[in-house]
């Protein structure tokens, strides 16, 4: 049988049931989102049954200018049998002209909107209409940097899309509920548009700790242009109050709409947003509020106190604790 006259007709990436395995269930987004580390099935659509001599590869890429030796671009051959680890993929089932492929990233891969197409033979490569696909940190993988072994931890810091952050002072502590909506429309693609505006590389978006530095820089619009716009002056009669934000969804959404920082926030705001976008891409993450904060503004790690000779304090210095 000629391989040459083998062709992709369409392919099913099986988001229900693909989603449920990964946990990414609840996004909002007509795309399939999977977690690294992990086996996820697509069902091919061929022009004719499958043979033992067609050689079948999965093409997966990620950014702008994809290469192999950074693992961006994975060409990876579709085989008979299982691969303990790492990129592969197998066929699992075929029945006439229909064939599911198991296909597995390796759980240190770069976390963000892969293009996915099928190869067969030489010359040619299939591209699906919609080829893109969300790959996101897996803490339920062991492989992955992220992992989590505690289930009601990972329902907690990953899954769970709403809590409390803590306000007020060491002598008068209340929770503030919060809408995290990390699942909710868009939230995604305002994470990864965030990781671009902070020139993150692809290959560096493999590593948790990078992804979650470079995310807690470009919330803050004072330091990164980001997110948003820091104000403790009291007067915000020229955006929203920090008091009255209650969730980061609305902060984020108009920020991707808009691509301008968004005006108001304090600390517990930070926290809030930046729990939001850690959470969308996987690494678990909650929100601490600190009271009797120290801080150190000259980088001596001690907060100076200057007094003059009868015991009256000098205004010399802009170290406090708050």
């Amino acid at each position: 049988m000629n391989q040459s006259d083998l062709k992709v007709t369409g392919i099913d990436f099986l988001k229900q049931q693909n989603e449920e395995l990964h946990h990414t269930s609840e996004f909002v987004t007509p795309r399939l989102v999977v977690r690294r580390g992990q086996p996820f099935v697509v069902s091919l659509s061929l022009s004719r049954a499958h043979s033992a001599g067609d050689q079948l590869h999965i093409h997966l890429s990620v950014g702008a200018q994809p290469l192999q030796s950074q693992e961006t671009l994975v060409i990876i051959p579709v085989t008979q049998s299982a691969v303990a680890q790492g990129w592969s993929a197998r066929i699992i089932q075929t029945s006439g002209q229909k064939c599911e492929v198991e296909v597995r990233t390796a759980p240190n891969a770069a976390v963000g909107q892969y293009s996915f197409k099928v190869k067969i033979g030489e010359d040619y490569l299939y591209s699906p209409e919609d080829s893109n696909i969300y790959v996101l940190f897996n803490p339920w993988c062991e492989g992955d940097g992220v992992y989590l072994p505690d289930e009601e931890a990972r329902k907690e810091y990953v899954i769970n899309d709403t809590g409390y952050i803590y306000v007020g002072s060491a002598n008068d502590i209340t929770g503030k509920p919060w809408n995290f909506g990390q699942f909710e429309e868009n939230m995604l693609d305002c994470c990864l548009f965030l990781l671009d505006k902070k020139g993150l590389k692809q290959v560096a978006r493999k590593e948790p700790a990078r992804v979650a530095r470079a995310m807690a820089a470009v919330v803050n619009a004072n330091d990164e242009n980001g997110v948003l716009c820091g104000n403790w002056s009291g007067d915000y009669s020229d955006g929203t109050p920090p008091v009255h934000w209650t969730g980061s969804l609305a902060i984020l959404q108009e920020y991707h709409k808009s691509r301008k920082p968004v005006c108001y926030g304090q600390c517990w705001v930070f926290s809030g947003v930046l729990t939001t976008v850690m959470r969308c891409l996987g690494i678990p993450t909650r929100s601490v509020t600190n009271f009797c904060s120290a801080h150190d503004t000259q980088g001596n790690l001690t907060i100076d106190i200057y007094l003059d000779q009868r015991g009256q304090r000098l205004d010399i210095t802009t170290d406090s604790i708050w």
